[in-house]
C-alpha cells in the first residue's frame, strides 16, 4: 500500500514549569505525543482513538503542522516537512486540510459564510468566478441550501455549520482530511448525517482521512484502521476488524467495554476501566498503562517499556502480554 505519511519517533513536549533536583534546574515537560511512530496509507480512513487528554489533537495538529513537533519526523509522500516554513506549508496545505471540533468557533462570527469561504479559495490563488463555482458545487455536495451561504455562523445549526466547515476543507482539493472529533459537538440527530458525508467522501473524492474521536462505535463504523492513545503514547494499532475482533491491550479492552451494549442482552465480558490517567508530566515507570491495568504483573510491567509485538498481518501491541501471541505469529509464518 502505498503511503501517504510516514510518522517518525515524533514528539511533542511543552514546557509546564521547571523543578530543582540535586541541586540543578531542570524543566518540567507535558508530554503531548511521546514517540509516536506509524504510516497513514493513501485512501484509507484512520481512527485514533483514547480518552480526553490522550494526545489525538495534539497529534494532528502536529501532522499538518499547525503547531511545531519538538522531535521526530513526518514524510509527506516521501518528503520530510518537519522543517518546511510558513510559505512552504501554504503550498502543501492545498493537498491537506482540517476539519475542527466545534464548527461555532471555527468561523468568524462577523463575515457571510460565503465570505468565509471565499476568502478560503482566494488564500489558494482560485480566481473568483472559479471559487465561486466550486463553492457552489460542494454546497451541492452536502446537501444545503445555497440560500445559507448569506447567513453568518450564529444563524446556523451545529449540522448545518459542520458541514459547511467540510465544504471549507475541501475548496482546494485535497488528498487528506484530518478530522478532529468532528461530531462531538453536534446533537446525536445530526451525528450520523455528518459521518454518512465523511465515509462517502473517501471513495467518492479518493479521500485520505485520520478520524480522532472517543466514540468507539463510530470509528468501528467508518475507519479501515484504528491507532489507540494512551497518555501520549501508541499501546495498539491494527486494521478495524483485528482491534474489534482480537482486542489485545487491556486498554483497548477497557475502551470497547465502555460502548454502549449493541442489545439488552449482550454481556460485557471486559472489566470497566477505573481510576486517573496520570499527569502528563510525570509518566509512569515501565508501561505507561501499568497504575490502571487490571492484568499488571509487579516487576516486569512497572518496570520495563513493553516493545511493539506484532501479534497478527496488520496489528502490533505495546503489551508484555502480547510477547507470547507475537512468538506464535512468527511461528506460523
Amino acid at each position: 500500500m502505498e503511503k501517504l505519511f510516514q510518522i517518525k519517533h515524533l514528539k511533542k513536549y511543552y514546557p509546564v514549569g521547571v523543578k530543582r533536583e540535586k541541586g540543578k534546574e531542570e524543566p518540567i515537560l507535558l508530554k503531548a505525543v511521546d514517540d509516536l511512530s506509524f504510516n497513514i496509507f493513501k485512501g484509507e480512513n484512520l481512527g485514533v482513538v483514547g480518552e480526553s487528554g490522550c494526545g489525538k489533537s495534539t497529534l494532528g495538529r502536529c501532522l499538518l503542522k499547525l503547531i511545531e513537533s519538538t522531535e521526530g519526523d513526518i514524510l509527506f509522500r516521501d518528503q520530510s516537512i518537519i522543517k518546511n516554513n510558513k510559505k512552504q506549508m501554504v503550498t502543501l496545505r492545498k493537498d491537506m486540510q482540517m476539519v475542527f471540533q466545534n464548527p461555532y468557533s471555527s468561523f468568524n462570527p462577523k463575515q457571510t459564510l460565503k465570505r468565509a469561504l471565499l476568502d478560503v479559495a482566494h488564500f489558494y490563488g482560485m480566481p473568483e468566478e472559479d471559487a465561486k463555482k466550486r463553492i457552489y458545487e460542494l454546497v451541492d455536495y452536502v446537501n444545503l441550501d445555497r440560500s445559507l451561504l448569506s447567513r453568518r455562523s450564529g444563524e446556523l445549526s451545529g449540522g448545518q455549520l459542520q458541514r459547511l466547515a467540510i465544504v471549507r476543507a475541501l475548496i482546494p482539493n485535497p488528498s487528506f482530511i484530518m478530522a478532529d472529533e468532528p461530531v462531538s459537538a453536534l446533537d446525536v440527530s445530526v451525528q450520523a448525517q455528518i459521518l454518512n458525508l465523511l465515509y462517502d467522501m473517501k471513495d467518492e473524492l479518493g479521500l485520505t482521512m485520520m478520524f480522532n474521536s472517543h466514540e468507539l462505535t463510530v470509528v468501528e463504523h467508518i475507519c479501515d484502521r484504528v491507532l489507540v492513545m494512551y497518555l501520549g503514547g501508541m499501546v495498539e494499532i491494527g486494521v478495524t476488524e483485528e482491534i474489534f475482533g482480537n482486542t489485545m491491550h487491556p486498554y483497548t479492552k477497557a475502551l470497547i467495554a465502555s460502548k454502549p451494549k449493541d442489545h439488552p442482552d449482550e454481556v460485557k465480558d471486559h472489566a470497566v476501566l477505573e481510576g486517573e490517567v496520570p499527569n502528563a508530566t510525570e509518566i509512569p515507570e515501565g508501561c505507561r498503562f501499568c497504575t490502571r491495568c487490571p492484568e499488571m504483573i509487579d516487576g516486569l510491567c512497572n518496570k520495563k517499556i513493553p516493545p511493539l509485538y506484532r501479534v497478527a498481518d496488520r496489528h502490533w501491541v505495546s503489551c508484555h502480554k502480547a510477547k507470547k501471541a507475537a512468538e506464535k505469529f512468527m511461528e506460523e509464518g
